[in-house]
C-alpha cells in the first residue's frame, strides 16, 4: 500500500512537470518551425512599389514552407512583369497624346503671332481640326485596348498574306524617302524589327533616354530582311549585321553613336527637342528643303563623280530659282528673307 502510494505521489508531482516540459518543448518547436513564416511575413509587409526586386526569403529545407516561399515570390515576378508592362503602357500613351497637344499648340501659337490673311487662318485651324482628330483617335484606341485587356473584346486571328504585308511596309519607307517635307522620328520605349525599320528610314530622329533598338527576327526564325535594307543604310554593314544577326538590343547612346538617331534628350524633352528641331528646319525655303531632300537620295547609290555631275545641275537649276533669289538679297540686306515656297 505504501508503495502505491508512494507511486501515486510521484506521478502526481511528474505529471504536471512532464506536461509543463512538453508545453514549453511544444512551444520553442512550434516557434522554430513558425521562425521562416515569421520572417516571410516581415520582408511581404516591407514590400511595396518603391522596392522593385524583392522578394521573400526562402528556407534551405525543401518542405511546404520554402514551397510556398518559391511560389509566393514567382507570383511576386509575374506582377512585377506586368506593372512594368503598365507603366510602359502609360509612358507610350502619355508621349502619343503629347505629341498632337504640343503641335496643335505650336499651331495656335502661330496663328496669334501676327495679324494673318483669312487663308492662312483657314489653315491654321483646319491644321488644329486635323491634331484634334488624331487626339480622339488615339483616345479610342486606348480605350479599345483596355476592353481587349479586360477580355471585353474577343481578339479574332486571320491569315494574311506575308507578301503584301512587307510589300506595303516597304511602300511606307518609301513614301517616306518621296516626300518633299523631311520626316522626323520621335522614339521612345523600343523600337524592334519594322518599328526600327522606320526610325532608319525617317531623315531624321530624336530618341529619348529610354528608348532601345533592336532586330530581332533571329531569335524567332525569321530573319529581319526588309528592316535589313533601311538599317544597313542607316548604320553600316558591320553594326546593321551585329543587330541583324544577334536579335540583341542597343541603348539609345549607341543607337545615336552608330547612325541610327541624331540626338538622345531626356525624355520629358522629348517631344519639345523634335519640334524645336521641326522649327528651325521649318523656318527655310520649303522649296530649297524639297530639293535638297530630293537631290540628297538621288546621289546616295551614284559612283562618285556621277554623284558630282548630278549635284552641280541640281545646284545649277536651284540658284536660279525665286527663293534662291531672295535668300541671296535678304543676306546682302541684312533683312529676314520672305520665302515663296515654289520653284518658279
Amino acid at each position: 500500500g505504501e508503495t502505491l502510494d508512494g507511486l501515486r505521489h510521484e506521478f502526481l508531482l511528474a505529471a504536471p512537470l512532464a506536461l509543463l516540459l512538453a508545453t514549453l518543448a511544444g512551444y520553442l518547436l512550434a516557434g522554430a518551425a513558425l521562425r521562416p513564416v515569421e520572417a516571410m511575413r516581415r520582408r511581404a509587409a516591407a514590400i511595396t512599389a518603391a522596392t522593385p526586386g524583392a522578394r521573400l526569403p526562402v528556407p534551405a529545407a525543401r518542405d511546404e514552407i520554402s514551397r510556398l516561399a518559391t511560389t509566393i515570390n514567382e507570383m511576386l515576378e509575374r506582377l512585377e512583369v506586368a506593372f512594368r508592362h503598365e507603366r510602359r503602357f502609360v509612358a507610350d500613351a502619355s508621349h502619343e497624346l503629347r505629341t498632337p497637344l504640343a503641335l496643335l499648340r505650336t499651331e495656335l501659337e502661330l496663328a496669334l503671332r501676327r495679324t494673318r490673311s483669312r487663308e492662312e487662318l483657314e489653315q491654321a485651324l483646319r491644321s488644329a481640326a486635323e491634331e484634334t482628330d488624331r487626339l480622339t483617335s488615339l483616345a479610342e484606341d486606348l480605350l479599345l485596348v483596355a476592353r481587349i485587356d479586360q477580355g471585353a473584346l474577343p481578339v479574332r486571328r486571320e491569315p494574311v498574306d506575308a507578301r503584301e504585308l512587307f510589300d506595303t511596309c516597304s511602300e511606307l519607307m518609301m513614301a517616306i524617302h518621296r516626300l518633299p517635307q523631311p520626316v522626323i522620328a520621335q522614339v521612345h520605349g523600343i523600337a524592334t524589327a519594322a518599328g526600327c525599320q522606320l526610325v532608319a528610314a525617317c531623315d531624321l530622329a530624336v530618341a529619348s533616354e529610354d528608348a532601345r533598338f533592336a532586330t530581332p527576327g533571329v531569335r524567332i526564325g525569321l530573319f529581319c530582311s526588309t528592316p535589313m535594307v533601311e538599317v544597313s543604310r542607316a548604320v553600316g554593314r558591320k553594326r546593321a549585321l551585329e543587330l541583324l544577326l544577334t536579335g540583341d538590343l542597343i541603348d539609345a547612346p549607341t543607337a545615336a553613336e552608330w547612325g541610327l538617331v541624331n540626338r538622345v534628350v531626356p525624355a520629358a524633352r522629348l517631344a519639345d527637342e523634335a519640334l524645336e528641331l521641326a522649327r528651325r528646319i521649318g523656318s527655310a525655303s520649303s522649296h530649297t528643303i524639297a530639293v535638297g531632300k530630293v537631290a540628297f537620295y538621288e546621289q546616295l547609290d551614284r559612283p562618285l563623280l556621277e554623284a558630282y555631275e548630278h549635284a552641280s545641275e541640281v545646284m545649277a537649276a536651284n540658284a536660279v530659282s525665286p527663293d534662291a533669289r531672295e535668300g541671296i538679297d535678304a543676306f546682302l540686306s541684312k533683312r529676314k528673307p520672305q520665302w515663296r515656297g515654289r520653284e518658279s
